[in-house]
């Protein structure tokens, strides 16, 4: 699935930019409508095959599993959604997701789901569980887990007519990623490859370092080896970004040096293009749809990278303001 690809390369590469303020400084507020560094449509997009506005749970059950079989290769008799009832049309008990051991063809081009319009119709479940150990990406391996309760999930549909669901709201939820350093090194490398090819650019070698501290903290140096034609560019990426108690993500320290015949020259044009996002400040991850807020993440990097997110229904969006002592005074003379 092309989006779950490059998720994980975002997380291993771009989020692992990361570095952690100070949990104790004050940051500035920030509004919704501010962009966030990392979307979340890759792991709250799930695919399916036309079905009825309200299906049970058989028939969800093997739509789903006719979407997912659609872009990922799975082995024999895999079965991949499994649905209990709740009683009544539009719930489910629990609904599982497993896609162990499926396969992500880098040579298959698969369209990427982008709903539009209002909801078709709106699903509930008790529990939603999607686990992948692993999720095979030629020779890497992700380990991914989310769990949702009280889960919203709607129908929509993109602008050729394909339905999905969305998870739309939770009440808690947690998503986790776990990836070994031989992976990541693999997939920088296969990921930059396939961009500099577009370009013309051969990439001879990747090196990245990359440490977390207290948790959240992740700092990274990424080496780059290429070539224009025959030509060598050494190109070296620096960057960090400080996640605060509100979970706001500010990158720093963002940099790129040349070496070699052609790298000084590359970076000379690079580097000013980073240098927008010297200080920026913007939630570290957003939701596309209902009330859904981040509500904590830890990192860690002993054995490779491993992220855990815990977020779900944001409730002080529904609450109402406290009353005032005017409002008191008049509420107690009425």
């Amino acid at each position: 699935m092309y989006q779950l690809r490059w998720f994980a390369f975002v997380l291993c590469a771009l989020l692992a930019c990361a570095g952690c303020a100070q949990k104790r400084r004050p940051a500035p507020v920030m509004h919704r409508s501010v962009k966030p560094w990392i979307g979340t449509q890759s792991l709250c997009i799930f695919p399916m095959a036309r079905t009825a506005q309200h299906p049970d749970p058989g028939a969800l059950a093997a739509a789903m599993t006719a979407g997912w079989k659609s872009r990922l290769d799975f082995p024999e008799g895999a079965e991949v959604v499994h649905i209990e009832p709740a009683g009544r049309a539009g719930a489910f008990g629990t609904v599982t997701i497993d896609l162990s051991d499926a396969r992500i063809e880098t040579d298959r081009k698969i369209v990427k789901l982008k709903p539009i319009g209002q909801s078709q119709a709106a699903m509930t479940a008790q529990r939603l569980e999607l686990v992948a150990h692993p999720l095979l990406l030629e020779k890497a391996k992700l380990l991914i887990g989310l769990t949702a309760d009280d889960a919203r999930l709607d129908v929509r549909k993109d602008k050729a007519g394909r339905q999905m669901l969305t998870l739309t709201d939770a009440r808690d939820a947690t998503v986790t990623l776990e990836v070994s350093r031989k992976d990541i090194d693999w997939l920088i490398l296969h990921a930059a490859r396939d961009g500099a090819a577009k370009m013309g650019v051969s990439v001879d070698r990747t090196r990245l370092k990359f440490d977390v501290i207290d948790s959240r903290v992740i700092k990274v140096d990424l080496k780059v080896d290429t070539r224009v034609a025959l030509l060598p560019a050494g190109l070296r990426f620096r960057a960090r970004i400080d996640i605060d108690d509100d979970l706001n993500g500010r990158i720093t320290r963002l940099s790129c040096e040349g070496d070699q015949l052609l790298g000084p020259i590359i970076s000379s044009f690079i580097d000013p293009a980073l240098r927008k996002y010297e200080g920026k400040t913007r939630p570290l991850v957003g939701f596309e749809w209902g009330k859904m807020k981040l509500r904590d993440v830890t990192m860690s990097s002993e054995d490779g990278f491993r992220l855990e997110a815990k977020f779900g229904s944001d409730t002080t969006a529904t609450q109402p303001a406290p009353a005032t002592a005017t409002a008191r005074r008049v509420g107690k003379r009425t």
